[in-house]
């Protein structure tokens, strides 16, 4: 989580796709990051207090339940906090901002405790640590509600941009949440990623985008393989009209005359490059009656250029 923002978080952001949700509450970012570094400390100087409040499937089965919520507060070491209540500031303050403190409070709960249980349906058998003695894995951490936060705050503010430390490059946050889930789920495929808890940060994405599509109001629900099919649309659509531009396409000439006859009350010559850009960036329902009229006489001129 090493990056910081464009310094817009103390600016009310419009909350758009959710009707104005926002509360005027107190902010529940700062309990939430102060719970953190108390538990913290408690765990350096009493340190058996990990191995009663970190989450391991052993526990479960003795009904030690509490572990489902107490895992979230404790860390393993200095720099796991510092990342972690970082990641949690940068992207829970403008989202708290949107949906409100006990939204994102629930939120965090929610993010946190399907990344939980996700780890744990992987990590049910014990693993030998020395000849004859078994323990159950155990995982703490923050990082669960975290990735939950990034995955929400991505859905209600795709655009917002967040500049990152290394390499210093701005980047949109649906693209920055896209990328850790992709290297998250290569991670956990690979098998490689030591003590990190992937499957805690995949689970805590899930959530995190569960809480948005069923917690938020106004939240237009999102159907994910209507999203895929429109993008292959979309990326088909703008492969073959570049080709049609560079000559690339046949039937160019042939059709130009019945393309421009059924465009003949657009006045303005809008550019089919920035709607197709429209579409990848907010989906079909963002085009205006004009656009789709424009868009319609595209395919249909590169049907007829087949």
């Amino acid at each position: 989580m090493t990056m910081f923002s464009d310094r817009d978080y103390y600016r009310r952001p419009n909350n758009f796709r959710t009707g104005g949700f926002a509360r005027p509450e107190g902010s529940i970012i700062k309990p939430l990051i102060i719970a953190n570094i108390i538990v913290f400390l408690l765990q350096g100087m009493f340190p058996r207090l990990t191995g009663l409040i970190g989450l391991d499937f052993g526990s479960l089965k003795q009904f030690e339940v509490w572990r489902l919520g107490t895992y979230m507060f404790a860390h393993g070491n200095f720099f796991h906090i510092l990342l972690n209540m970082w990641g949690l500031y940068i992207f829970g303050a403008p989202l708290e901002q949107q949906i409100g403190a006990h939204r994102f409070l629930r939120l965090y709960f929610v993010s946190g405790l399907i990344g939980g249980i996700i780890w744990l349906f992987f990590n049910t058998a014990p693993v030998p640590i020395a000849p004859g003695i078994e323990h159950y894995p155990t995982v703490i951490g923050a990082s669960g509600s975290v990735f939950g936060t990034m995955m929400a705050a991505a859905m209600l503010a795709p655009n917002r941009q967040y500049m990152l430390l290394f390499p210093p490059i701005p980047m949109r946050l649906k693209t920055l949440v896209t990328v850790y889930a992709a290297l998250e789920i290569f991670n956990t495929l690979q098998r490689g990623g030591g003590r990190v808890a992937h499957l805690a940060h995949l689970g805590g994405l899930i959530g995190g985008y569960l809480y948005v599509v069923y917690g938020v109001p106004g939240w237009r629900r999102f159907m994910l393989h209507r999203f895929i099919i429109d993008k292959i649309r979309h990326w088909r659509l703008q492969w073959r009209w570049r080709q049609m531009r560079t000559g690339g396409g046949r039937g160019r000439n042939r059709h130009s005359d019945r393309y421009h006859d059924n465009d003949d009350d657009d006045d303005d010559d809008l550019s089919i490059d920035e709607i197709l850009d429209k579409i990848g960036s907010h989906g079909l329902s963002s085009l205006s009656p004009r656009e789709r009229r424009k868009l319609e006489n595209a395919r249909n001129r590169l049907k007829g250029g087949r």
